[in-house]
């Protein structure tokens, strides 16, 4: 029995195994990587946001919206580190599943809360983790990049259900403008 068992074992790895890989392969394929990023995409300089906003960061108004009130909890933390996005604004992010993020936008001076259409829901689950590694421009590990002194938003991913790529947005004030769109086709498509 244990011969047969090791046989066996040895058989679903030998015949899995190159499955396997042509299945990340495939998956790889349709990534967004660095390649993606265009040489003359809009740059954070382009977009200054002066001056910055230096005081106390005001409650969240967490009552007014409902979205809001979902989420005030994550809310009310998030702006704890301060302004980091557009001169006076906060940037609060939470997790809505498996390579799913949600953002609002919090006015530090007067605690507003935004919550742009195209920050509801982003799908960052194809894009290459490499894509942000020792870059300046896109964060740690986000597929995000936004800076305190700057208006420009970056979002690498997709936003709703339909479209894939590199989303350049001007923060408006009151609402973000799309600047530009780089739509991810992965190679052979």
């Amino acid at each position: 029995m244990p011969r047969l068992f090791v046989f066996c074992a040895c058989l679903m790895v030998a015949v899995l195994a190159p499955l396997s890989a042509a299945a990340e392969e495939a998956v790889d394929d349709g990534l967004i990587t660095k390649a993606d990023v265009p040489a003359d995409a809009p740059d954070f300089a382009g977009y200054p946001a002066k001056p910055l906003y230096k005081g106390r960061v005001a409650a969240p108004d967490v009552k007014t919206e409902r979205r809001s009130r979902l989420y005030r909890t994550v809310i009310r933390l998030g702006v704890k580190d301060g302004v980091n996005f557009a001169g006076h604004y906060v940037m609060v992010d939470w997790g809505c599943g498996t390579g799913c993020s949600s953002h609002a936008i919090v006015d530090a001076r007067t605690g507003r809360v935004f919550h742009p259409a195209e920050l509801r829901y982003d799908d960052h689950s194809f894009v290459d983790a490499d894509l942000f590694e020792g870059d300046t421009l896109y964060g740690e590990d986000s597929p995000f990049a936004y800076r305190a002194d700057s208006r420009l938003l970056v979002i690498v991913s997709g936003v709703g259900d339909k479209r894939r790529g590199i989303f350049y947005y001007e923060w408006r004030g009151e609402r973000l403008r799309l600047i530009r769109y780089v739509p991810h086709r992965p190679q052979g498509k």
